[in-house]
This record gives structure tokens, C-alpha cells and sequence, in this order.
């Protein structure tokens, strides 16, 4: 739309020019040049002469026409050199303004351009915050009916359904660029990421483990664009925490 504009504003100030300071002062100027022409020949053909001219039929009348033509013609160039001026003097007034205003158009054309990559990359932010949102959806429904399948009430027959579903959303998923990764074993668990709020804990003798990952139950799902990363479900984790004399017993 902003070059378009652009466009307009070039094409209309090239008429503008081309009508008064092309086309029609160069026309002048051809007709100008036309009528000095004949003023310097009328103008030797009087001086050719002392006695007038005289027509076929000798009168008077045609022995005054010269005269009156070149006066004609005199007048006629006086005209058009003060019409050339005139005009010359409205293209120096419009060719300001217009310069103003063609200004003005660029930045204009420069100020929509920003807006349309700003507008552009907003609806491709929006539009992957909606992708990333349902992908996350997806990851959720998966982890439902992972844990239903690992439940032990479930039928055997419906864990075989479950599993053919699983297989399904994985693969969708890993098309999707959405992939599994786990949070490493013995690293701290506060501020990581990929471990989900509340984990297992299970107790430990030992105090440099305290806060540490101890066991992952189910793996963080995420998704990878360049350097940023999204995490779409975060690992069920089981963490150690250092209660001295409790041994390994579990606690939720």
C-alpha cells in the first residue's frame, strides 16, 4: 500500500512537471521561435525594398499588409513570452510544495512499511503462540493417557487401545518438531524447567544430595526454535530430600 502511495504522488508530480515545464513551455517556445522566424523575414523583405509592394491589382491595401502582420505577429510574440514567464514563475511556486509533500509521502511510505513488519511479525508471533498452545494441549492429553495406561486397574485390552494411541500422538508430535527431553539425574531440582511443581521425594542420608533429581517417571516434552526453547510438559520427577535415619523409604 505505502509504495502504491508512492507511486501516485511520483506519477502526479511528473505530470505536474512535464504539463508546465515540459509539453507546454516547450510548445512555447517552438511557437515563439516559429513567429521571430517570420518577424526576420517580413522584416527583410521591408527592408529590401524603400517603395511598398504592390499586389496583382496595385492597390494600397496590399502594399500595407506587411506591416500589419509583423505588428500582428509582434504582438503575438509578446504574448507568449509573458504566458512562458507566467507559467515558469507557477511551476517554481508548485515545486515547492510538491517536494514538501512527496516528503511527506516518504515518510509515510517508510512509517507503513515499519507497521507492516510489525503487523507481520505480531500475526506470526500470534499465530505460534496458538500452534504452541494447542501443541501443549496435545502433549497434556498425552500424558493422561500415558498414566492410564500404566495404571494397573486399566484393563489389559484397554491399555493396548491406549497404546495405539500414544503411538499415534507421538508421532504427530515429533512431525510437529515437539520432542521429548529429560532433566539430568543428580542435578539440582530447584529452578529446573523441565521438572513440574510437587515432585516424589524420597529421602536420603546423605546432605549433598538434598534437592537433587533422584528418578524421572515421565519425561518433559518441548519445543526447540533456534536458541529458544518452549517447554510444552514439564517431567514428573522424584527428587531426594536429606532427613537423616528415614533410609529410602517414599513419601509424596
Amino acid at each position: 500500500m505505502s509504495h502504491e502511495m508512492l507511486a501516485v504522488a511520483l506519477t502526479l508530480q511528473d505530470a505536474i512537471v512535464l504539463a508546465l515545464s515540459g509539453t507546454s513551455l516547450v510548445a512555447i517556445g517552438v511557437l515563439g521561435t516559429s513567429i521571430e522566424r517570420r518577424l526576420r523575414a517580413l522584416e527583410g523583405q521591408r527592408s529590401s525594398s524603400a517603395e511598398p509592394k504592390r499586389g496583382p491589382r496595385g492597390s494600397a491595401e496590399d502594399a500595407a499588409a506587411p506591416a500589419a502582420i509583423m505588428e500582428a505577429l509582434e504582438a503575438q510574440a509578446r504574448w507568449l513570452k509573458k504566458l512562458e514567464s507566467d507559467l515558469d514563475g507557477i511551476y517554481r511556486q508548485l515545486s515547492k510544495p510538491m517536494a514538501r509533500s512527496l516528503q511527506q509521502l516518504g515518510s509515510i511510505a517508510d512509517e507503513l512499511d515499519s507497521r507492516r513488519v510489525e503487523v507481520e511479525s505480531f500475526r506470526k508471533g500470534q499465530e505460534g503462540m496458538v500452534a504452541k498452545k494447542m501443541l501443549g494441549e496435545v502433549v497434556r492429553i498425552r500424558c493422561d493417557f500415558a498414566a492410564e495406561a500404566t495404571d494397573p486397574r486399566t484393563p489389559e485390552a484397554q491399555r493396548d487401545l491406549y497404546d495405539a494411541l500414544l503411538q499415534l500422538i507421538d508421532d504427530h508430535l515429533q512431525s510437529s518438531g515437539v520432542e521429548q527431553r529429560n532433566p539430568r539425574i543428580g542435578t539440582a531440582y530447584p529452578g529446573n524447567e523441565l521438572c513440574e511443581d510437587k515432585p516424589r521425594t524420597i529421602p536420603c542420608d546423605d546432605p549433598a544430595l538434598d534437592w537433587t533429581i533422584a528418578s524421572i517417571e515421565e519425561p518433559a516434552w518441548v519445543y526447540e526454535e533456534g536458541s529458544k526453547l518452549t517447554v510444552l510438559g514439564q517431567a514428573r520427577v522424584t527428587i531426594h530430600r536429606h532427613r537423616p535415619g528415614q533410609g529410602a523409604a517414599h513419601h509424596g
